[in-house]
């Protein structure tokens, strides 16, 4: 007795639930997800599992159901991954070049992963519609990337700006505690 084809069905009606009431793909028409549906899978995942890996290749867009997780660049920490529909694997995606990150799952963790090399051959209407809202998410992910980047380049700036104020501060108190100093030894 095997339960392959219901457990089968269940996982895609997941990823057909799914799709139809994410934020990014809500208005895909059910044709078009029902093109996506064998090209995508629910995979789950423990604590200390490595998702990507920096230097990598990568072919798969993962969206975060639900969990945390935690991303590295040289072994730093840089980030944390928590919010329901966050994308990983994307930037990846776009430029075709290995991941520039390594992220490792912090609590158990589920994603829906599409096979980024498979999406990107459907072809006809669905195909472009599909094509057409990756897009659509990617730029509003790099846009989101771009806004919390500037903000922090402009916290970097400011932070600059007062370390330097701070340093001309210490010089000049080092210079007048030296000339103090000097005056007294020759008293």
């Amino acid at each position: 007795m095997s339960h392959g084809p219901a457990r089968l069905y269940i996982e895609n009606q997941s990823v057909i639930d799914y799709l139809s009431e994410s934020r990014f793909f809500s208005d895909l028409s059910k044709e078009a997800i029902d093109k996506i549906v064998p090209h995508a899978k629910i995979a789950s995942f423990s604590p200390g599992d490595e998702i990507l890996t920096e230097g990598d290749k990568n072919e798969t867009l993962y969206i975060l159901l639900f969990g945390n997780l935690n991303v590295y660049v040289d072994n730093k920490e840089v980030a944390r991954i928590t919010q329901q529909g966050d994308l990983l694997g994307e930037m990846s995606i776009i430029n075709g070049e290995p991941c520039s990150a390594t992220i490792i799952c912090e609590t158990p963790v589920n994603l829906l992963s599409l096979d980024a090399r498979e999406i990107k051959k459907l072809t006809g209407d669905h195909g472009k519609q599909i094509q057409s809202t990756l897009y659509r998410i990617f730029a509003a992910i790099l846009t989101q990337k771009l806004k919390a980047t500037n903000e922090r380049a402009k916290e970097s700036e400011r932070l600059s700006l007062e370390l330097n104020i701070a340093k001309e501060t210490l010089k000049s108190s080092n210079i007048k505690l030296e000339k103090k100093f000097r005056k007294e030894r020759n008293i």
